[in-house]
């Protein structure tokens, strides 16, 4: 018994000494850590310097406008309004329905008394890492050990060895990962950080956006979102357009075969009151004339068919562009037929509506069928399932579907910037289909490593290029970025023959956070 009561005991003090020699204490408030665990968080330096500054600049915000609204209340602290700027309050999104009209006038002061600048602009830019100010050389495909076992022209991705930056091993309050409000984690997941994830790319992606006339996010796996995100949160006064990969189903007068006598008004008046300062109420200046505008009520009410934390992260993106960026505004950039189980009431209507086009986009991806093509009746039933699913996916890689899309960015782009001058900035967040190729090999996806010519000119950024061409727009500067995820890394074409090849500007990588 003596002998057993020993060995536990020793086993006890192994393992205890194991825990103890594993610990760290995060360095910012010294409380103790273990790393690899849930609790620690490893964080570029660079990064972390950024995010205190963004959130000191909010805490100056409501200290300035919002003074009457800290502690007016107990739930009303510093912290959660902070908090309530960067995750702006609806109905649904708490765990405690009280909580939002606990919240709500707060929420309305916020939107009635804004910033006198964006965020972003107050940050210095020389405190980003070098070599993102700079962007990285070297940029190759990231095989591995796969290579060999890989088909013909097709490669895993792009790659190249993380650079060594500085980090800092943080506990989750000192991460900024520590929410005070309470809300329902099947919007808002519990581990969610309450700040820019990607403040150095974003920053970097606005010395861009600045200097051109397009910018074309191309998103895997909801990276771009993230970024995009983050770019909101730092440059919520700047003026742009917003073109997102969703379905708007209002009335589009932006195309010029309904009506060119109101598009002929419409762009006029914007162009008018755009030329001096530009106007705060570009929203109300669009909507009257009846451009499309992407509301979060009508983004939202569409897409609930699953939610996941991609989901999360787009839901946040629309819901803060509408409530904290006063210049801005977003459109729908998508044809239905993309997204029809989105609109599983109205889907037989959408068929009927998009019947050619769906024939155009499955006989370019099949071929014509000596049958002829499948009926409307048979598209509503035995085919619905594979119209709202593969091939809906599948239909972003055809050139009919993307000459739709381009066609409505076009139009709209020259609406709202029919002089010559220097014009609004339009940034299209849009899925990787649409202008990198992937192909399928025995039911792996992957990415290929050379494109034919007609494969280029398919591409959307080139479709686009051409399109504004036609339409007399022909030194604009339009540039494309392919956001993947991972730690914020950026390699630029001046750098990188390779992307040239790909008819992209930059790669990127950006931190996936969780909305």
């Amino acid at each position: 018994m003596k002998r057993s009561l020993s060995i536990a005991f020793l086993f006890v003090v192994v393992f205890m000494s194991h825990l103890v020699s594993k610990a760290e204490r995060c360095e910012v408030c010294q409380v103790e850590i273990i790393p690899d665990q849930d609790n620690s968080f490893i964080v570029d330096s660079a990064e972390f310097e950024l995010r205190q500054m963004y959130l000191d600049k909010i805490k100056d915000y409501i200290t300035s406008k919002h003074s009457t609204l800290i502690d007016s209340d107990e739930l009303l602290t510093m912290d959660v309004l902070c908090e309530l700027f960067n995750i702006p309050a609806r109905d649904f999104i708490y765990k405690d329905k009280q909580t939002y009209n606990l919240l709500v006038h707060a929420e309305n002061e916020l939107q009635a008394k804004r910033m006198d600048q964006s965020i972003g602009n107050a940050l210095p830019y020389e405190r980003i890492r070098p070599d993102i100010r700079e962007t990285l050389p070297e940029l190759g495909f990231d095989d591995g050990w796969f290579a060999e076992e890989l088909p013909e022209n097709a490669t895993m991705g792009f790659g190249r060895d993380f650079p060594e930056i500085e980090t800092k091993t943080l506990c989750e309050s000192c991460a900024f990962h520590n929410l005070t409000l309470s809300y329902d984690e099947n919007i808002i997941k519990h581990d969610v950080i309450k700040i820019p994830y990607n403040i150095q790319m974003a920053l970097k992606l606005h010395q861009v956006v600045q200097s051109s006339d397009i910018v074309i996010l191309l998103d895997s796996g909801c990276a771009a979102d993230s970024l995009m995100l983050s770019y909101l949160y730092l440059f919520n006064n700047e003026r742009f357009i917003l073109g997102l990969d969703a379905y708007d189903e209002s009335p589009d007068w932006s195309d010029p075969k309904l009506n060119d006598e109101v598009a002929e008004v419409v762009w006029k008046s914007i162009n008018n009151a755009c030329e001096g300062d530009f106007p705060a109420d570009l929203s109300r200046l669009i909507t009257e004339f009846g451009l499309p505008v992407l509301t979060f009520e009508k983004y939202y009410s569409a897409t609930r068919v699953e939610y996941n934390s991609h989901a999360c992260i787009r839901d946040n993106l629309v819901r803060f562009l509408e409530t904290r960026c006063p210049n801005a505004v977003c459109f729908g950039v998508s044809p239905a037929v993309t997204h029809l189980r989105h609109h599983d009431s109205k889907y037989d209507k959408l068929v009927e509506e998009n019947y050619n086009l769906i024939k155009l986009a499955f006989e370019e991806l099949f071929g014509t069928n000596k049958d002829g093509f499948i009926s409307v009746d048979r598209l509503k039933t035995a085919a619905k399932s594979n119209l709202t699913g593969n091939w809906a996916y599948l239909f972003r890689k055809t050139k009919a579907v993307r000459s739709k899309v381009v066609d409505k960015i076009c139009n709209y782009y020259k609406l709202i910037n029919k002089s010559s001058k220097k014009g609004i900035p339009f940034i299209l967040l849009l899925g990787k289909d649409y202008g990198v190729l992937f192909d399928e090999f025995e039911d792996d996806s992957y990415m290929l490593k050379k494109y034919s010519k007609a494969q280029k000119e398919a591409l959307i950024q080139n479709l686009i290029k051409d399109k504004l061409s036609d339409l007399g727009y022909d030194n604009l500067k339009i540039v494309t970025f392919f956001v993947c995820r991972g730690g914020q890394v950026i390699f630029s074409k001046e750098k990188n023959d390779l992307l040239e090849d790909f008819c992209l500007d930059y790669f990127v990588q950006a931190e996936l956070s969780t909305f």
